[in-house]
């Protein structure tokens, strides 16, 4: 089962923050939930978009102050995106003691470091999985750019 993404248990990772907490997240994503992180920015774009042509219809200038903020929001989201999707569990407790629950609320409340710590965590996590596994596993993809490599069609000029 080399190719397919099956059971979450074996593919959690521990990332160890700083202060002896941590944090268990998606060592590798399957297909849907690659998909899933882009249809959050593509999302975003469109909503933009919408926005726009909405303001242009009714007749208003867009002030570049709301084209910003608006910008601002759906980059946030797709970021955000990637945590939620990414993180599956962390030791963060509140101040009675009690464990904060893995959600989409408590996950765009994290702190500007912890976030961004955690974030490019799965940057790197998830680049080097998607480069080892297209190197290793002879994933279509890398078979193809081999014999594209190799097509007289391509050395011709």
């Amino acid at each position: 089962m080399a190719h397919f993404v099956v059971d979450e248990s074996d593919r959690i990772e521990r990332i160890e923050l700083p202060g002896g907490e941590w944090v268990d997240v998606i060592g590798q994503l399957s297909l849907f939930e690659r998909k899933r992180l882009l249809g959050a920015v593509l999302y975003g774009q469109r909503q933009r978009q919408l926005s726009q042509m909405q303001r242009k219809r009714d007749g208003e200038e867009a002030a570049e102050e709301d084209e910003a903020e608006a910008y601002m929001e759906s980059y946030a989201a797709a970021e955000t995106a990637g945590l939620v999707v990414g993180i599956k569990a962390w030791s963060f407790k509140d101040s009675a003691g009690e464990p904060i629950p893995v959600t989409r609320e408590w996950i765009r409340k994290l702190d500007d470091f912890t976030g961004e710590f955690i974030s490019q965590q799965l940057d790197r996590l998830w680049a080097r999985r998607g480069e080892e596994e297209a190197k290793n596993s002879g994933a279509p993809g890398a078979r193809t750019s081999a014999a594209k490599r190799r097509s007289p069609r391509n050395s011709a000029g």
